[in-house]
């Protein structure tokens, strides 16, 4: 298999996205949907294949969850930020309440992720 040119290389990293999620039926969902909007998908059910998937197919961003069995999402993003700091992350995860250890601010997400998301179908409904 041939190396891609430069530019070649840099439009492809631009247009993919690994998505990092022990569940694999969301990982379905987001990657019909990023492949609809004319991304590149990569997929990985845990840190530890996110490591290696980032190291293989280097992808311009990552969408992790933060627990995950084997190596979870903030210390999974430790090690992706260490190896390309220049990586695009957005954190989605389903915990409303993270422990302490590993408080997770919307406003101000870890280790220089861009975003930090709470799925609407995990947010608390208000009552009338």
């Amino acid at each position: 298999m041939s190396e891609l040119s430069p530019d070649r290389a840099r439009e492809h990293r631009q247009r993919s996205v690994l998505i990092v999620d022990d569940e694999a039926e969301l990982r379905s969902v987001l990657t019909e949907f990023l492949q609809g909007q004319g991304l590149d998908v990569i997929q990985a059910a845990n840190g530890l294949e996110a490591l290696l998937q980032v190291k293989r197919a280097r992808p311009g961003a990552v969408i992790l969850d933060i627990t995950m069995p084997r190596l979870g999402g903030l210390d999974a993003l430790k090690r992706i930020r260490a190896f390309d700091p220049s990586i695009t992350a957005i954190i989605l995860t389903g915990e409303l309440t993270p422990l302490p250890s590993r408080r997770l601010s919307i406003r101000n997400p870890p280790l220089g992720a861009r975003r930090a998301r709470v799925p609407p179908w995990c947010r608390p409904h208000e009552s009338s």
